[in-house]
Order: structure tokens, then sequence, then C-alpha cells
């Protein structure tokens, strides 16, 4: 995960790990969980945690685009 910043100025748009200045005590986290009210499960929610910090409701999601053929 992405060491964490304090907004997007400088932020690399080619999809790449932002590692230039970010601060290594935290990790990025974007979106929410079952915990969460509404607004914070959106994917432009964003929160940090320590690299080795445990939480419920911090993971990651399986996203499958599925063809149908008929």
């Amino acid at each position: 995960a992405d060491p964490w910043h304090n907004n997007y100025q400088g932020a690399p748009s080619d999809s790449n790990v932002w590692e230039k200045d970010g601060n290594y005590n935290y990790r990025m986290l974007r979106g929410g969980g079952y915990l969460n009210y509404s607004k914070g499960c959106r994917s432009a929610n964003r929160n940090w945690k320590t690299p080795r910090s445990k939480c419920k409701s911090v993971g990651f999601r399986v996203a499958v685009s599925h063809i149908f053929s008929i």
C-alpha cells in the first residue's frame, strides 16, 4: 500500500505506487467496510493505519468481471 500523503498533490497519474515524500509510518486505506457508515464506504474515503495494525474492517475486495455468452 502507498505511504500516507495528506492530499493528492504530486501523485503519479500512471497508477504506480506513490513512494516519494510519503510518511512510511502509515499506509493509505481507501473505501470502507461493513462497520462503516455509508459515507465511509465511498471509494473516495481516505484513512491510514500503521503497517502492522490489525483491524476486522480492513482488508481487500476481489472484483471479477463475468462475461456471459449466449
